[in-house]
């Protein structure tokens, strides 16, 4: 933590990040990685000495975009071109229809983006109850979290012309994140010796004022979290863009209840 201190006492308190208006989103973060010494990667391991860094937010923070281990739609050309290839795919094995069928099954149009398809908003489930597209998110007792598909639940009017006859049924599962999976991410990252955010003077904006502290957090911490609708996944997947877009987060006031050290000028 001392390292962590002296970074951010030299480098980063009292400055605002050096970004321009129209920098793309994600702009502020990696300019206080870069404070930090860091790169952007995707590898699954804490940024900092064992430490995960995370930057102020105005109201919710990410715990990663930890995508589906296996969809509904093909994860992979090669696998929609062979058939046998899918068999053989881990990801594709069961799936059955093309990403952009996907969409137009199981998504909605968004009208201000020209109807653009994407599977988020308010088709996209939480855990615990079927919404009024048909689809539910649940999460197993050990820890597996998957969506399915309830055709009789389904409110649309037009549910027989949208929905292909071999999917008018029940409990079709539309993704599956395998509780192995999940540990690995959350773990890797979190439950290292824990993690540290930098806090700004005006939720997520301005000056960087102090570094909030938190503790290792483990998988049967995390996962109860989202059973309990406290940490949900916000899906932004869209039709035209391969990224799955598949964010954990949680309000920032669990972020403060998981901390139990505040460094700097804090009232």
């Amino acid at each position: 933590m001392s390292q962590i201190k002296e970074i951010f006492d030299k480098k980063v308190r009292g400055r605002a990040p050096n970004v321009t208006a129209d920098s793309h989103e994600g702009a502020e973060g990696h300019w206080l990685q870069v404070q930090f010494g860091l790169s952007a990667d995707s590898k699954n391991a804490p940024d900092f000495r064992g430490f995960e860094l995370k930057d102020d937010t105005a109201s919710k923070t990410t715990f990663g975009d930890w995508p589906a281990d296996m969809y509904l739609f093909f994860s992979h050309e090669r696998c929609l071109a062979s058939r046998a290839k899918a068999a053989a795919c881990r990801k594709c094995s069961t799936s059955q229809l093309t990403r952009d069928r996907f969409f137009e099954v199981f998504g909605s149009a968004n009208a201000s983006k020209g109807g653009r398809l994407s599977w988020s908003g308010r088709v996209f489930p939480k855990v615990g109850a079927v919404n009024n597209f048909g689809q539910e998110m649940s999460v197993r007792l050990d820890g597996t979290v998957e969506i399915q598909y309830h055709f009789s639940l389904d409110r649309d009017l037009k549910k027989h012309q949208r929905v292909p006859a071999a999917l008018q049924a029940n409990d079709v599962l539309l993704a599956r994140w395998t509780s192995e999976n999940l540990a690995k991410r959350l773990e890797n990252k979190f439950n290292k010796l824990g993690w540290f955010k930098c806090i700004q003077e005006s939720k997520g904006h301005g000056r960087y004022i102090g570094i909030q502290f938190g503790r290792p957090i483990t998988f049967k911490t995390w996962i109860q979290l989202v059973r309990d609708r406290i940490v949900y996944l916000d899906s932004g997947m869209y039709q035209g863009n391969k990224r799955p877009y598949s964010n954990w987060r949680a309000d920032n006031r669990l972020w403060t209840s998981l901390s139990d050290e505040m460094y700097g000028d804090f009232d």
